[in-house]
């Protein structure tokens, strides 16, 4: 079952909010798909058994997974520091909601435990 942010096949040139999840997924900094994505894309494929072809398809994007298929709710949901953790992420007041529609997840404007898991996982923290 591919994650709730895979959308598209992704490669080269590529660029969106989709190719940020597969570049934080793999330590990569900057979120564009260059050559430094699609060679740290080949490894990943290479150590899984997957067809090395540098571009992020469904099974591709099944091995990179999101913890949020496992329901894993991130430590900082619920404490303190949640509304630190989500105004960093997502900015300003609308965030969330755009997050929410972004994700297929009802437009609520308010963080339950499957909207922070999928937080969680789609800005790996």
């Amino acid at each position: 079952m591919s994650p709730r942010w895979f959308r598209r096949e992704l490669g080269p040139g590529d660029t969106g909010p989709d190719v940020a999840v597969v570049a934080r997924k793999l330590a990569k900094m900057e979120p564009e798909y260059d050559d430094d994505l699609c060679a740290r894309v080949r490894g990943l494929q290479a150590v899984t058994g997957l067809p090395v072809t540098g571009v992020v398809d469904a099974a591709t994007a099944a091995v990179l997974g999101e913890r949020a298929a496992a329901g894993q709710v991130p430590a900082w949901f619920g404490t303190p520091e949640q509304d630190v953790v989500v105004a960093g992420l997502l900015r300003d007041g609308d965030g969330l909601r755009r997050f929410q529609s972004e994700h297929r997840l009802p437009v609520t404007g308010v963080l339950d435990a499957e909207c922070a898991t999928l937080l969680a996982d789609v800005y790996c923290v």
